[in-house]
């Protein structure tokens, strides 16, 4: 029954320890049982570094290189042709983006790791590290996927 107990609490821990962790790691206790530790990672913060920071107003002008979490909501200038384009969720090797066409055209497209939808003037692109897609007239490049942000560089086309 004592071992049954140990197998369980174990299991617990290595759920909970897991949970939010990138990885989990197992050693051995004193008792040669072995045990879970967890490698805690600071959330929403690359280990690259972005030539912008995390400073969105930067991106004004649609000429920008920062680092994202999800959440955050780009202002652009009108002229790329895009307008709330917001990243919604980060991944360990992903960052999924939505946005809204500007006017009656639309158009874009991916390269590398990517996908790429437009329904009724509402996009969404999914990169990962090293792809590019393009909305209209704004490119988007991921340059480094991390600790639940990406480091994203947007320029006009």
């Amino acid at each position: 029954m004592r071992r049954w107990s140990m197998a369980a609490a174990l299991a617990v821990t290595v759920v909970i320890g897991g949970t939010g962790c990138d990885r989990v790691a197992t050693g051995k206790a004193s008792a040669g049982r072995p045990v879970a530790r967890s490698s805690a990672v600071p959330s929403a913060t690359s280990s690259a570094s972005a030539a912008d920071g995390s400073d969105v107003a930067a991106c004004s002008d649609a000429k920008c290189e920062v680092s994202v979490g999800a959440g955050t909501a780009f202002s652009l200038p009108k002229s790329v042709g895009v307008e709330a384009l917001k990243v919604t969720v980060v991944t360990i090797d992903r960052v999924t983006l939505n946005g809204h066409d500007i006017g009656s055209s639309s158009g874009g497209g991916c390269t590398g790791e990517c996908s790429a939808g437009d329904a009724n003037g509402v996009f969404t692109i999914t990169l990962g590290d090293d792809s590019r897609a393009t909305q209209n007239g704004l490119s988007i490049t991921v340059k480094d996927i991390s600790n639940g942000a990406a480091i994203l560089e947007l320029a006009p086309t």
